[in-house]
C-alpha cells in the first residue's frame, strides 16, 4: 500500500527486536567548501548536493542554503514517516505534500544583538489527498512527528562533538 514493500519493513523490526543493536545505523555526509559561502555534500553513492547561500547574503544562490536544506530534510522526514504510518494503520493516501517553514533573527548570526542564531517558529503543513476522515488525518500527522528521526532530532539537544585534523 502506498509504494510501500512493508515485508521489507516487518523483516527488519524482526529482526532488530531479537538484535537491537543492528538497529544502530550510523549515517555520514562529506562536507567540502568550494568557495566564498558555497560548498558541496557528497553523501552515500548520491549526486552532490551544493549548498549555497542567496547574493543578498554573499552567496551565488546556485543552491539551497543550509537551513533550506535543514526543512527540506524536516519535510522529508515527516513526509516518509506519515506514509510509513499511514500503512502501518492501513490507510490509502493518494497524494501528500508537506511544506515547511520557519524564521531565523539574521541580526544573531551577524552579531547585532545576542541570542540563538537558529531556526524557530518551524510550521508544518500536511497537504493531503486522501478519503480517510479528519481526525485520522491528525493522528497521522502526530504518529509522524513522533517517529520522525529529522523531527525528533531538532527538537532534543544532540550534542555535537567537534574535531580538527590539518590536511
Amino acid at each position: 500500500m502506498n509504494g510501500i514493500n512493508m515485508n521489507i519493513i516487518e523483516e527488519l523490526a524482526k529482526e532488530y527486536s531479537q538484535e537491537p543493536q543492528k538497529g544502530i545505523q550510523p549515517y555520514k555526509a562529506n562536507i567540502n567548501w568550494n568557495n566564498g559561502l558555497s560548498a558541496v555534500a557528497k553523501v552515500g553513492n548520491h549526486d552532490e548536493l551544493l549548498i549555497d547561500e542567496p547574493e543578498w547574503l554573499a552567496g551565488t544562490n546556485k543552491g539551497p542554503n543550509p537551513v533550506e536544506y535543514l526543512l527540506s530534510a524536516l519535510g522529508g522526514c515527516l513526509s516518509l514517516s506519515f506514509i510509513l504510518s499511514a500503512n502501518n494503520k492501513n490507510h490509502e493516501i493518494k497524494g501528500l505534500d508537506v511544506e515547511v517553514t520557519g524564521d531565523v533573527d539574521l541580526n544573531i548570526l551577524l552579531g547585532i544583538k545576542e541570542g540563538n542564531p537558529g531556526v524557530y517558529n518551524l510550521n508544518v503543513t500536511f497537504n493531503v489527498d486522501t478519503e480517510i476522515e479528519d481526525l485520522k488525518i491528525e493522528e497521522l500527522m502526530h504518529d509522524a512527528l513522533s517517529i520522525s528521526i529529522v523531527g525528533n532530532t531538532i527538537q532534543s539537544k544532540v550534542q555535537i562533538n567537534p574535531e580538527y585534523k590539518r590536511k
